[in-house]
């Protein structure tokens, strides 16, 4: 939808500064046709944007495993407390919920230690990319903040240093922010696979010691009926903390589409913008007679991006 906004802004751009011609050359229409899908793919930005899809399906896909998860221990916890012997009951549950904490606390300072293991190499990957992007922006700095210094600066020209310095920071703010993305995708990427095989783990383990404990007693019974309240809302603010963290995923991956998708437009508007074409059509299927622009708009789409 937001791409097929952006071409009808482009297409209302275009109808609007050629209408005279409209008026009076419509027995030579002139069509022209541009491949969106292959200009966001000229996009600089469109690794990005492939990386911030990547990050939304990792999150989505850590999310349904934590639910299933956790669907299977608050079944496990159930049959526990089905069980008759209240007394055995407490003192196994005790056992069962000591032995898992040992074992998560284990599996958690695992992974925490892989994860610093992650960053870092991370970082290394990208520490040239990082240290071009400072290289780039500090000497302008350096340069408009001694202009700032200068005491026979006019106001408006203190002004106009002031401002283009803060475009200049900001500038440079955005392109760490990209290394930091990348960052947080290798970093992803990495810890997803470890991230999925405790979670299957620890549900081996606690099926396993479910057994154990049910062969000490047959009429073990579990959780106290509080407990077993406690059980789903925990679940539920658990996935919620998730579903929250998958929200600002996809808003961060959707206002970076938003801005290419910007710039696609703003490239179609320029290439049109001097030719006598009376539609602009998106991503044609039918064999129809027009110029095709997207080779144009691709190479414009740098010049914009960048």
């Amino acid at each position: 939808m937001r791409w097929l906004m952006c071409v009808l802004m482009a297409t209302t751009l275009l109808v609007s500064a050629c209408g005279n011609n409209l008026g009076m050359k419509k027995d030579n229409p002139s069509i022209a046709v541009i491949d969106w899908q292959k200009a966001l793919q000229a996009h600089p930005q469109y690794k990005k944007l492939q990386q911030a899809e990547q990050a939304v399906n990792i999150a989505t896909r850590l999310r349904d495993e934590q639910l299933t998860l956790g669907k299977k221990q608050l079944q496990l916890l159930d049959r526990m407390s089905n069980m008759k012997k209240t007394g055995k009951a407490n003192y196994l549950q005790a056992e069962f919920t000591t032995r898992m904490a040992e074992r998560e606390k284990a599996e958690n300072e695992r992974l925490q230690k892989l994860a610093r293991e992650a960053e870092k190499t991370a970082d290394q990957e990208l520490a040239e990319n990082k240290e071009a992007v400072e290289e780039k922006y500090r000497l302008p700095i350096v340069n408009l903040r001694i202009k700032l210094e200068s005491v026979k600066m006019t106001a408006s020209a203190r002004a106009d240093v002031a401002k283009e310095l803060n475009e200049v920071l900001l500038s440079r703010e955005n392109a760490l922010a990209g290394i930091r993305q990348e960052r947080d995708a290798l970093v992803n990427a990495k810890m997803a696979p470890e991230i999925t095989a405790v979670h299957k783990a620890l549900a081996k383990y606690a099926h396993n010691m479910q057994a154990e404990l049910m062969r000490k007693s047959m009429g073990i019974s579990g959780s106290t009926e509080e407990q077993m309240k406690q059980g789903p809302a925990e679940l539920e603010k658990l996935i919620a903390s998730m579903d929250k963290q998958i929200v600002l995923k996809r808003q961060a991956h959707d206002k970076l589409l938003d801005s290419m998708n910007s710039d696609i437009a703003s490239a179609l508007k320029k290439v049109t913008l001097h030719k006598k074409y009376t539609l602009v059509l998106k991503n044609v299927r039918a064999n129809i007679s027009a110029v095709d622009v997207t080779d144009d708009v691709c190479t414009e789409i740098k010049n914009i991006a960048n």
